[in-house]
């Protein structure tokens, strides 16, 4: 904007020599709030979806470490690790302002499912016994922590949480598609009993369906 004359031209003047006034344009200056936030994680196997979450103030860029060795600078970004294991995650956020907010955060990625399971059809059943079964048709990509038999009297879809202990456990690492087979005994002649499959690993547990027989 225009301005009256500065003192130098005046003296400029005086000497002889011209001076014509000065036109400044405006200045602005950023407005800005320091960023709040945190790391938000959702993890499909090897596959991990961040985001910020609770973001507040001002954010113009950020700079995420994915603790593999590589790094995004887009805000909301799925990134695949290549093997698993647990990582550190850095977030750097900053605006234009030059304020600068460090978010940290662990996660940890597997290729585990949960494990495919058949429950083998009861037989050889005698006044008190029967023989039951499990077959682990897949270990989901991991180690298998436990797995076995479920069989009840009173429940007609057994699980871990209400048959606990499990009734028949197995022992060692099964082996994919063979049959695991056990006799069931001291059974009561008349009741209803029905049996499931189980197996468990990182994932969680996967059951087969449910069988049932009458002594």
């Amino acid at each position: 904007m225009k301005h009256g004359v500065p003192l130098f031209c005046l003296l400029f003047t005086l000497l002889g020599a011209a001076c014509e006034p000065w036109n400044l344009e405006p200045r602005t200056f950023p407005d800005c709030t320091a960023p709040t936030a945190r790391i938000g994680t959702t993890t499909n196997l090897l596959t991990v979806k961040f985001e910020l979450l609770n973001l507040t103030g001002t954010a113009d860029g950020i700079l995420w470490n994915f603790g593999d060795g590589t790094t995004s600078t887009v805000f909301g970004i799925n990134h695949t690790y290549p093997r698993p294991g647990t990582y550190p995650v850095t977030a750097r956020v900053t605006n234009i302002c030059g304020d600068e907010l460090l978010l940290t955060a662990t996660v940890t990625v597997n290729q585990a499912t949960l494990p495919l399971v058949t429950t083998l059809t009861p037989t050889e059943f005698t006044a008190t016994s029967a023989r039951v079964g499990v077959t682990v048709n897949s270990l989901g990509n991991d180690v298998i922590s436990a797995y076995g038999v479920l069989l009840s009297a009173t429940q007609a879809v057994p699980t871990l949480a209400n048959t606990n202990p499990p009734t028949y456990p197995g022992s060692g690492q099964p082996t994919a598609n063979t049959p695991n087979t056990l006799t069931a005994r001291g059974l009561q002649r008349g009741r209803t009993y029905y049996v499931r499959g189980y197996a468990t690993n990182s994932a969680g547990t996967g059951y087969g369906e449910v069988k049932s027989f009458v002594l």
